[in-house]
């Protein structure tokens, strides 16, 4: 393509006729008419479709078809396969790193020096028995509860991870934990938000990194009517201990939601957690389609009652008596202990809530020998610390 060149042109710009100072007007010549034409055809022929002329519409169809697919496509660009030991380089960025191993593997991450932010690798573990350890390069660390330097794929798990830059906790973590592989974004950068925010169209398609350790934080999404469909927000909420809400436009016209059972307008993002969402079509209320926000991966927490998958953990290895632990989750757990005893007296199991002390099971001098249970419901923000009074709990379990 090139501007304008015929007769009458100022600088490649068109102008009009000015007799007081005899001044032709730019002549239209056919060779840049044709230009513009087969320019803009090949926009609509490369979307996938074929030239229409009562259509008037084929070319922002084309624009969004095509926004849509790049935003659709995966985040790595080819597929490397490998057994043993591996150093990779930034020329593996944006490719699937596939593990069909037997012996448990070392894979040796670049420099982040050299790796542009936004970049990505993609890690998938096909074997049921043996593990990858990835290990940053140099001071280079991931981020996470510990920023540690190296970090471990589990048989038949997947992992993204990302290059950018970020200060969680004082230290700067340079590897980003974004998300399952298989669920992998293509996103144009990163953005760091530390406080509440009112996002806009110039934050869409970027991942969006929420590096919050004062309090809750509010980000506002922009309308819907403002993005293309298929746009897409990427979060991480990289707090360790509080929750981000998103929330469609509150000074709209009140249309827009997340396209969910009770077709919210707010989400929480709890800490360490991630999801994406995408301007797209909703089949719950089709009269305002359009309008919706769909969470197409990740977990996301819905205000009006939808909330993210909870399951039984063992936390005997990381819990001590007497030490004050805070439930962060965002939501009620569920506390379970097991406790020893001595049999020359008699013992109790308790929690101690916000303060406030708490008898779970109790056990007398007179009956049988053998271990005491109990369990007890910690609220969201309680702070809590378990003991036993005689004998020592071996066991602690948490529905989180």
């Amino acid at each position: 393509m090139h501007k304008i060149d015929g007769a009458g042109n100022l600088n490649g710009n068109f102008v009009n006729e000015d007799a007081a100072i005899n001044r032709p007007p730019t002549e239209v010549t056919a060779d840049w008419m044709n230009a513009v034409q087969e320019e803009l055809a090949n926009v609509i022929i490369q979307a996938g479709s074929a030239l229409n002329k009562p259509d008037n519409t084929q070319l922002i169809q084309a624009i969004n078809q095509l926004f849509l697919t790049q935003n659709n496509s995966p985040a790595y660009r080819d597929v490397l396969v490998i057994s043993t030991p591996t150093t990779l380089t930034p020329a593996d960025l944006n490719r699937l790193i596939v593990f069909n191993g037997t012996v448990a593997t070392d894979v040796n991450l670049p420099s982040i020096a050299l790796c542009p932010i936004g970049s990505v690798f993609a890690f998938k573990n096909m074997s049921a028995t043996s593990s990858i350890e990835l290990v940053a390069n140099g001071t280079d660390v991931f981020d996470g509860v510990s920023l540690a330097n190296v970090i471990t794929i589990q048989p038949s798990q997947t992992l993204l991870i990302a290059a950018g830059e970020i200060v969680v906790e004082g230290v700067l973590a340079t590897w980003l934990i974004v998300e399952k592989a298989n669920e992998s974004p293509k996103f144009s950068g990163v953005v760091n938000i530390s406080t509440s925010t009112t996002l806009s169209a110039q934050e869409a398609n970027k991942l969006i990194i929420i590096n919050d350790q004062i309090g809750l934080i509010n980000l506002e999404l922009p309308l819907r009517e403002f993005l293309p469909t298929g746009a897409r927000y990427y979060f991480k909420n990289n707090s360790q201990t509080f929750n981000a809400v998103v929330r469609c436009d509150s000074l709209g016209d009140g249309v827009d939601s997340f396209d969910n059972v009770n077709n919210s307008t707010v989400i929480t993002l709890l800490p360490g957690e991630t999801f994406v969402i995408a301007a797209g079509e909703a089949i719950s209320n089709p009269a305002i389609a359009n309008r919706k926000w769909l969470v197409t991966s990740g977990t996301a927490n819905f205000s009006g009652g939808v909330v993210g998958a909870q399951a039984w953990q063992n936390m005997t290895a990381t819990r001590l008596e007497n030490v004050n632990y805070t439930n962060s989750t965002g939501r009620n757990i569920f506390l379970n202990l097991l406790a020893n005893r001595n049999i020359i007296a008699n013992g109790e199991l308790i929690v101690i809530v916000d303060g406030l002390s708490i008898v779970i099971a109790w056990s007398s001098i007179n009956s049988n020998d053998g271990p005491v249970a109990g369990s007890i419901i910690i609220p969201n923000g309680a702070v809590y610390s378990a003991s036993s009074s005689n004998g020592a709990i071996i066991a602690w379990h948490e529905f989180r």
